[in-house]
């Protein structure tokens, strides 16, 4: 019934997130998918049925099972567009941009991050941790672009929206120091470079 279903729900995302802490993924895919199955084709949970869907793509791209997810997250996505929820879809297609990188195929890596952020900057705003990772990740695809300018831009602009919202001592920070630093690195300012590296290393450290 509709209560054993929200409860379910509840449950299952919690315990796959808490499994997976331990790294289980195949426990995690098996609860996730079982949430899915009870909520697919039933119209008063047709959002977490999609959004389970999503996380499901996740999952089995970080198995290894790219075919698989890319058809998890394409279908995610458009189901999450047509029920009105472009924050939800904006945030499947930068993991489907994900699957694309891994793969080399850049262009299309790029090209849909782009869009994901647009419309995560249109739902969120500027000063958003979800937009600060959208322009991080983007930021890393012209690294291996090797298209510094617009590289630094992405990647120096993330990493101040994450300062401003996490203070400059986070781990949510390192990564943007770590990126930075290779734009820097990458354009003869390598003084400049080995201070955020720096930085990077003392917070992890810490």
């Amino acid at each position: 019934n509709e209560n054993f279903i929200k409860v379910s729900y509840k449950i299952g995302i919690n315990l796959g997130k808490e499994i997976l802490k331990y790294t289980y993924k195949d426990k995690a895919l098996i609860i996730y998918d079982y949430n899915y199955q009870l909520t697919l084709n039933n119209e008063k949970f047709t959002k977490e049925n999609l959004w389970l869907l999503g996380l499901i793509g996740q999952l089995k791209k970080s198995m290894g099972n790219t075919i698989d997810a890319i058809i998890d997250y394409k279908k995610a996505i458009e189901g999450l567009f047509e029920h009105n929820e472009p924050f939800a879809a904006a945030q499947n297609q930068l993991r489907l941009s994900e699957i694309y990188k891994q793969e080399n195929n850049l262009l299309d890596a790029l090209t849909i991050a782009i869009k994901s952020l647009q419309i995560i900057k249109s739902e969120s705003g500027l000063v958003h941790l979800v937009t600060a990772t959208a322009m991080s990740y983007i930021g890393s695809i012209y690294i291996y672009m090797e298209d510094w300018t617009q590289a630094e831009e992405y990647v120096k602009t993330s990493m101040t929206i994450r300062e401003k919202l996490m203070g400059d001592n986070s781990t949510k920070v390192c990564i943007n120091y770590v990126n930075y630093a290779s734009v820097l690195a990458n354009t003869q300012r390598t003084e400049e470079a080995e201070k955020y590296l720096n930085k990077a290393l003392e917070i992890r450290i810490g």
